[in-house]
């Protein structure tokens, strides 16, 4: 029976730590709030993370929460901007320096959920796919060009990308009128 409790409890405790650290709360002050040690709380938050990898319904929750958190975040950054400009337009320097604290401080906490999330993550990868796709392309467009008008050049380089790709991206061969 101590098992069965023993389940809800560990998964109420779960929640309560994923809770605290997605709105981005110091691992030290979950700890102190939720009266556990250091290792517990970074235990569950590794324990959640593989637990979230493998459940699809987990991952597509954890994605809502930080979506709307996301939002939130955007929400004050944009009311600490107005806040700001009616505090320029005022005349009020503390208030304007403290509204555009405020967009910082907030922003940095908004960078750092969504980092702990993993979204910068993908999105960097995302990224960097995307530049070297680009690259790629520009890479065929110049073998492409350098090989228009020379044949041994052409079937060197198709022999090449063939033996790296198994494949060849396709030429097109240019004649270009000799003068």
């Amino acid at each position: 029976m101590s098992s069965e409790l023993a389940l809800p409890e560990h998964m109420d405790r779960m929640d309560k730590v994923m809770e605290l650290y997605f709105k981005s709360v110091p691992i030290k002050s979950i700890q102190q709030q939720l009266g556990l040690t250091r290792q517990q709380v970074l235990d569950t938050v590794d324990e959640w993370k593989k637990f979230a990898v493998s459940n699809r319904a987990l991952t597509d929750r954890a994605a809502e929460v930080v979506h709307q958190a996301d939002g939130h975040f955007a929400q004050i950054i944009d009311a600490a901007w107005l806040v700001q400009d009616t505090a320029e337009q005022a005349g009020e320097m503390r208030n304007q320096i403290a509204a555009l604290s405020l967009a910082a401080s907030t922003e940095e906490k908004r960078v750092k959920m969504l980092k702990d999330a993993g979204v910068l993550e993908n999105l960097e990868l995302a990224n960097q796919v995307a530049e070297t796709e680009a690259k790629a392309d520009q890479i065929v467009a110049i073998l492409k060009e350098v090989t228009a008008n020379c044949d041994h050049c052409r079937e060197e380089v198709r022999r090449r990308l063939n033996a790296i790709q198994g494949f060849a991206e396709p030429i097109q061969v240019i004649k270009v009128p000799q003068e």
